[in-house]
């Protein structure tokens, strides 16, 4: 019984090998493949080189001044062009009002030049102006003209004539300007407040300055320079000639001529006298006494008069004391206080208190 049972199981393994057997060729015969399912592989994405435009590009560029190489002066409507170094790029900008300009340009280098009518071309050659992207750079241009120099429009010297000593100004002054070549010669005297002004042409000049109660200036063997139009400033200080004793003026004397600031006669006034009465043997009062030291000149040269008279003045001050204008005091050291009073100067003031010298301009 059991042999038959395992014969059994036998024939029926051996019937499902067959059928297996079977519907494997019949799959062949069809054209079937039968592979294993996987899934697709996956692929990692790549990036491709993406080429810019010139479009594209960032654009960089250049602003600055354009000016005159001599004056610094801006110049308008100078016309300013970039050219790429391999041409393919050419802008031009011109400058304003201001001399002023502002480009942008593409990433490279560029050739430039700028012109205009009254100055030579500029060019950068054999050198480049080099564009960054997204920078403006400063790109500055100074032309130089063209233009012959201006000899025509006038230029000249004005300063002050001053005292080396005391530093007072002094008018009166003959001021002389003779060109290198001898072919110009102008002079000008100094005004009241020892001022000048000449115009004169283009040129170097060998100047002299001269007054009486001074020894004569010179540029020798230097010289003032007139370089074109405008005024140069030329201040001139005069060394004062020394006093012969016998002119000497003591304090409370009227007579002799103290020579000095400003070109006046100065005079030391006696105790508590005008003006009028100092000047009444000298030609007459000089309006002087009241323009330079007095009420409408300055204490500054006050002092100067004071000092040029030869006072020891061991203090200085301004006052009130009814228009006597410049003026000392004895102290009791047997120097000198000095004021300067600012009320309006007359020629026939005096004060009621004795002590006051006045100190007066005459003619001579």
């Amino acid at each position: 019984m059991f042999r038959y049972r395992q014969l059994f199981y036998a024939f029926r393994l051996l019937g499902l090998m067959v059928l297996l057997f079977l519907a494997l060729t019949l799959a062949c015969d069809d054209g079937v493949e039968v592979t294993p399912t996987k899934e697709p592989p996956t692929e990692e994405p790549t990036e491709q080189p993406v080429e810019q435009s010139a479009e594209q590009l960032v654009p960089g560029g250049f602003r600055g001044i354009v000016s005159d190489r001599d004056s610094g002066a801006k110049i308008p409507g100078a016309l300013i062009v970039f050219e790429s170094e391999d041409g393919t790029i050419r802008q031009e900008i011109t400058s304003d009002a201001n001399g002023g300009y502002g480009i942008e340009l593409l990433e490279g280098r560029y050739w430039v030049t700028a012109s205009h009518d009254d100055y030579q071309t500029y060019t950068s050659r054999p050198g480049f102006f080099v564009v960054i992207a997204s920078v403006m750079q400063a790109g500055n241009i100074i032309l130089e003209s063209n233009l012959p120099p201006d000899t025509t429009s006038p230029g000249g010297y004005q300063g002050i004539v001053m005292d080396s000593a005391s530093g007072a100004k002094i008018s009166g002054v003959l001021i002389v300007f003779e060109s290198e070549d001898g072919a110009i010669r102008r002079e000008v005297r100094s005004d009241a407040n020892g001022g000048y002004s000449i115009e004169l042409p283009q040129a170097r000049y060998w100047v002299t300055a001269s007054h009486d109660n001074y020894h004569t200036y010179s540029t020798h063997p230097g010289f003032f320079v007139v370089p074109g139009p405008g005024f140069q400033t030329g201040n001139i200080d005069l060394e004062p000639k020394q006093v012969s004793s016998d002119q000497q003026v003591s304090p409370g004397q009227t007579g002799g001529c103290s020579l000095g600031a400003g070109g006046y006669c100065w005079y030391f006034g006696a105790d508590s006298a005008s003006c009028d009465d100092v000047c009444a043997s000298h030609g007459g009062y000089h309006e002087a006494t009241r323009s330079y030291a007095g009420s409408d000149g300055s204490p500054s040269d006050c002092r100067g008069v004071l000092d040029s008279l030869g006072l020891a003045i061991d203090d200085f001050f301004e006052t009130a004391q009814g228009g006597i204008g410049c003026f000392a005091i004895q102290n009791t050291s047997g120097n000198y206080f000095g004021y300067w009073d600012q009320h309006p100067t007359t020629s026939s003031a005096t004060y009621g208190t004795p002590g006051r010298h006045r100190i007066c301009a005459c003619q001579q």
